[in-house]
């Protein structure tokens, strides 16, 4: 007998805009089951209004998903009160996690409105080789392996046979590929190739090259490997998609450098940079026996404070951080002279009326920090910037006349 779930969508009478009342907005149903929306007979308010449900569930096999892809869908009979209304999905034959959304008009003229949204996930069919039924996500027992600690290749099928002998039948794989000079599991050197270390009983697939030849040879004999894996063991094998952790000696990144943080595209990093470099100098000068009071190590915790010490009173103020955060005083006055100079007076936009600072409430500071005052692109040292036209339409006003009272210092 197919299961069937059943999602009852109540509008709840006088609500403003129009909400639904949901018991759970995220539901796991079981793969091959039949799902059901059902927006119950007997509202008042929703006698008027249209109702559709719309969905990046595929409308078809024949229909590959996409998450932003909404199809729509809705009964023949639309809601008059007296009969349920009912979208139903006969057989959720897809693993994923899905999207539900009910919207609603109740002018035929208006727009559509959203009200609720309800997240579905369907479990994959995990098939075994060699084992005629699918295997409940729930019955698998996974091992997690380090690849680069696994050693050479021809090795795997006894590793893994002792692993099904002790009953696992999942393998989790940390990433296969080539890793990066900090041999991290998850820095990827090269996203498309095999690592050549776990061929180090071979001497050509062993060594440092990707050539399009080798890079396919490697991967031929991984793809083999796990092909036996699956055959002769019946295990199911996982290893994650990490495309976006790359080394940072990566052959390709020099080439796309906007793949990754730097100084050139997120221009807030220049001070952490500047910090960094300064440490990696003052860990230099520890190790080359500068500071012979601290020695070579192991250090205390009085040690630590007195290289804190040294950094904050010699090498901080060299560092002259504050001027990532302020404005250059003398090129910001040589501009604002130079504006009020190349234009006659009101020659700019006239942002607070013809003479703000004549207000008692106007405080030109306030307003000058408020909306005058930007970050350069690069975001370097004196990145603080002021806006000319906030500025003139504060200062470039007629001089006050003689008796006159000053509203600001």
């Amino acid at each position: 007998m197919t299961e069937i779930t059943q999602i009852s969508l109540r509008p709840e009478e006088g609500s403003v805009p129009l909400r639904f009342r949901i018991v759970n907005k995220y539901l796991k149903v079981p793969r091959g089951s039949t799902l059901r929306f059902v927006v119950p007979a007997g509202s008042s308010v929703l006698t008027s209004a249209e109702l559709l449900l719309c969905s990046n569930y595929p409308s078809g096999k024949e229909q590959s998903f996409c998450r932003e892809t909404l199809y729509e869908y809705r009964p023949e009979r639309p809601y008059d009160g007296l009969n349920d209304w009912t979208v139903e999905f006969e057989t959720i034959d897809r693993a994923g996690c899905f999207d539900f959304l009910l919207r609603y008009k109740q002018l035929p003229d208006a727009e559509w409105s959203q009200s609720v949204s309800v997240r579905v996930s369907c479990d994959p069919a995990v098939v075994l080789m060699g084992v005629p039924e699918p295997v409940a996500p729930e019955a698998l027992v996974v091992q997690t392996v380090v690849t680069k600690a696994l050693g050479p290749i021809d090795r795997w099928l006894e590793i893994f046979t002792d692993a099904s002998d002790t009953g696992y039948n999942a393998i989790h794989f940390t990433p296969v590929q080539a890793l990066g000079e900090s041999q991290s599991g998850y820095s990827l050197y090269d996203q498309l190739s095999a690592a050549p270390s776990i061929f180090a009983n071979d001497p050509e697939l062993g060594k440092w090259s990707f050539s399009s030849d080798l890079v396919e040879r490697r991967n031929a004999e991984v793809a083999s490997m796990l092909r036996r894996l699956e055959s002769d063991l019946h295990l199911v094998l996982l290893t994650d998609v990490v495309w976006n952790h790359t080394a940072n000696n990566t052959a390709w990144l020099p080439e796309h450098y906007d793949a990754a943080y730097n100084t050139i595209n997120c221009g807030y990093l220049k001070v952490a940079f500047e910090i960094d470099q300064a440490l990696q100098r003052i860990t230099e000068e520890v190790t080359a026996g500068v500071y012979p009071e601290l020695g070579l190590g192991p250090y205390t915790d009085q040690d630590a404070r007195h290289l804190l010490n040294i950094f904050f009173e010699r090498k901080w103020p060299k560092l002259r951080i504050w001027e990532y955060f302020v404005v250059d005083v003398v090129q910001a006055v040589d501009e604002f002279r130079a504006a009020t100079a190349a234009s006659h007076l009101h020659a700019h936009p006239l942002l607070y009326g013809e003479n703000p600072t004549a207000a008692p409430s106007f405080n030109p500071v306030e307003v000058l920090t408020r909306d005058g005052l930007y970050v350069a692109p690069d975001e370097g040292r004196f990145s603080r910037v002021i806006h000319l036209d906030v500025a003139l339409s504060i200062y470039n006003i007629p001089a006050p006349q003689p008796g006159a009272a000053l509203t600001h210092e």
